[in-house]
């Protein structure tokens, strides 16, 4: 049997919503790549291993893996700092910001008190 989940709903709210942040982060930072990293100054190759792993973690998380939920928080910490480097950089309100919103989000769900209780317990 296949134990390799995309969504779990079994598991805590909060963690279904890092899941589905997971997935968009990584669809939206492969889509900003080159700007990401042109601005940010972190090189291409780890915006994209970034992205990589937060595609992989949101799998990992879903299937309840140990490695998912670090490649996931390792993930949205660099998508979060490039973020958080181009909208000091840019300056104002710009979509740059909303991105940082949901990377921010992101990370603060998979850092919540319920999600870590849960993958303490139960991820394997």
């Amino acid at each position: 049997m296949n134990d390799i989940r995309w969504f779990n709903p079994s598991q805590p709210d909060t963690l279904r919503n890092a899941v589905v942040l997971g997935y968009m982060a990584a669809v939206f930072t492969i889509l900003d790549l080159g700007r990401l990293s042109a601005i940010s100054n972190i090189p291409l190759v780890v915006m994209f291993l970034a992205a990589g792993g937060a595609a992989a973690g949101a799998v990992g998380c879903a299937s309840e893996k140990k490695w998912g939920y670090g490649a996931s928080i390792g993930a949205a910490a660099i998508i979060v700092l490039a973020r958080g480097i181009v909208v000091i950089k840019a300056g104002g309100i710009t979509l740059s910001m909303i991105g940082l919103m949901f990377t921010g989000a992101w990370l603060y769900l998979l850092l919540h008190e319920r999600t870590k209780d849960y993958q303490r317990i139960w991820f394997q």
